[in-house]
C-alpha cells in the first residue's frame, strides 16, 4: 500500500472512531446538527467511503461530532496531498 493510501485509511479510520465515540450519530443526525451546512450524501462518503473532503468541511464535521482540528489536520493534509506521480 502507498504512502498516500496509508495516509487516506488513517484520515478515514481517525473519522469512523471519532464517530464511535459521538455515539454513531446517523448521516441525517448530523445534517440536522449541522443546521443543513452538510448533506447526508458527504457525511456518508468521508465516514464510509474513505473520501477526503475539503478542510472547511472536516472542521464542521469535527465540530458536531467532538473532534480537534489540531489533531486531525495533519492526518487530512496528509490524506490530501497529491500523491508523486
Amino acid at each position: 500500500m502507498s504512502d498516500h493510501a496509508q495516509a487516506v485509511r488513517k484520515l478515514a479510520t481517525a473519522l469512523r472512531t471519532l464517530h464511535v465515540r459521538a455515539g454513531q450519530p446517523t448521516p441525517q443526525q448530523i445534517c440536522v446538527h449541522s443546521r443543513w451546512r452538510l448533506h447526508a450524501h458527504q457525511v456518508t462518503a468521508m465516514l464510509e467511503r474513505d473520501e477526503p473532503c475539503d478542510w472547511p468541511t472536516l472542521v464542521l464535521l469535527l465540530g458536531i461530532l467532538g473532534g480537534s482540528p489540531d489533531y486531525f489536520r495533519p492526518l487530512w493534509q496528509a490524506a490530501t496531498a497529491h500523491p508523486p506521480a
